[in-house]
């Protein structure tokens, strides 16, 4: 006997069970032609009906989604080269940044994104929060200007869905374009310890953020650990401490690597899904901030050991 289908389904749990429901008769309990007549029917009358987000749709469908990402211009860099070599970012992207402890990726990142042209970044800093690095910020330069972005006043929780929750509250309260997450090994450390896979873990904590970017058109920065620096080569995705599987879903990936005891900070493209960059660009850290240097050389030029900034200036 055919089983009973909600041909009018008005949820998706709904429709997935019908659908199911003659799957499972069709494999299993159709014999005659009739019944198998009967059942190519219903499933045909049933898929026509889903009007669902996720609803298979011709390819013509796609070219006016298609135009309106190409039209929308990319968000630039305050630097001429990064964003030369990167086409900058766009709405619905990943940019995972990571590198080793105290080399410099939270400070970049923070420098970065409030130099943007309004995008309204939302700080989502778990570890070393907004109002220290200003304090740096302002230790460098007692009359550093306060750059607009957003930060939770108290960070009350770290789960996945808090984080969604205060990205929705940045974009539709303040109209954040960009969201910085330092970092993702900070907020999965707690059901880590009790995951069997943690890199499982991390890879589905990426995913979730890289869904919600394009559900919500946001860009979402997010900072990852690093693996023990690497030498005599550039890092790569496989550097990235605890699973190489992050790589696989942002549309770019970056390292940041303080040169030795200098002012010297290394940016190292690995993938890049928009242009396809791989390689250096060199920043000289000065009072705060990070200003570029020339695309994919060094500039000895402008190479200054710590020492020589703090005790002798006027030498440089």
């Amino acid at each position: 006997m055919t089983p009973k289908i909600n041909l009018k389904p008005s949820s998706r749990e709904e429709y997935e069970k019908s659908v199911r429901d003659m799957a499972l008769y069709a494999t299993k309990t159709a014999k005659t032609p009739e019944e198998k007549v009967q059942v190519k029917a219903t499933l045909a009358e049933l898929l026509q009906e889903y009007k669902g987000d996720d609803k298979i749709i011709h390819s013509k469908d796609l070219k006016e989604k298609a135009l309106e990402v190409s039209d929308e211009p990319p968000l630039e860099f305050p630097h001429e080269n990064m964003t030369k070599a990167t086409g900058g970012v766009r709405p619905k992207q990943l940019v995972v940044v990571s590198g080793t402890t105290k080399q410099g990726k939270t400070m970049f990142t923070y420098d970065l994104v409030t130099r943007m042209h309004d995008v309204k970044p939302l700080l989502l800093f778990f570890e070393e929060r907004p109002v220290e690095i200003l304090q740096k910020k302002l230790s460098f330069d007692k009359d550093y200007e306060i750059p607009e972005f957003y930060t939770p006043e108290l960070y009350t929780e770290e789960s996945i869905d808090w984080i969604k929750l205060k990205m929705l509250e940045g974009k539709y309260k303040w109209g954040c374009k960009v969201v910085v997450i330092d970092n993702l090994h900070y907020i999965t450390q707690s059901e880590g310890a009790k995951a069997p896979r943690y890199d499982k873990l991390l890879t589905s904590y990426c995913k979730e953020l890289k869904d919600f970017a394009i559900r919500w058109n946001m860009t979402i920065f997010l900072l990852v650990h690093m693996n023990k620096t690497p030498d005599n080569r550039p890092p790569t995705v496989f550097d990235i401490a605890d699973t190489a599987g992050i790589g696989q879903i942002a549309d770019k990936v970056w390292f940041v690597q303080r040169e030795g005891d200098t002012n010297i900070t290394n940016w190292f493209s690995d993938r890049d899904r928009q242009t396809g960059y791989k390689g250096k660009i060199e920043f000289e850290f000065d009072r705060g901030s990070f200003h570029e240097g020339v695309l994919g050389s060094t500039f000895d030029t402008i190479r200054r050991t710590t020492k020589k900034m703090l005790g002798k200036e006027d030498e440089i």
